[in-house]
């Protein structure tokens, strides 16, 4: 039931006008015409940022509430990477280095949940 409401909050998210994502998430507008904002990006923070936190809060309660198994995380975690390439909104451009960091949270939140339901879980 978490997976499912986080999805359709992602996907109401996604629906609204990019103004409005600026304002109800502050996420700054990228004017650019590339896929990724800085392909080349020297400074290391740019590839971290708060929905990278958010990406392992969602993973890690779906590791913990649920039995996912883990070829369908990859095929969504990384599913949801390739989809944003796709998306014609601007709040998802990003550099390639935050999409690989995304992953990387996704994995590390999926694999510390389930670690915790298979050993903490009553």
């Amino acid at each position: 039931m978490i997976f499912i409401s986080t999805f359709f909050l992602g996907s109401f998210l996604a629906a609204l006008d990019e103004r409005d994502i600026g304002v109800v998430l502050g996420y700054p507008p990228v004017h650019s015409a590339s896929l990724f904002t800085d392909s080349v990006s020297t400074d290391s923070i740019s590839s971290v940022n708060w929905y990278t936190g958010l990406h392992f809060a969602i993973w890690l309660t779906v590791g913990y509430l649920t039995e996912l198994d883990p070829v369908l995380f990859l095929v969504l975690s990384i599913g949801w990477e390739v989809t944003e390439l796709y998306l014609p909104y601007e709040f998802v451009r990003e550099p390639l280095g935050n999409k690989v960091s995304d992953i990387l949270a996704n994995t590390a939140g999926f694999v510390i949940g389930t670690y915790l339901r298979k050993n903490y879980l009553p």
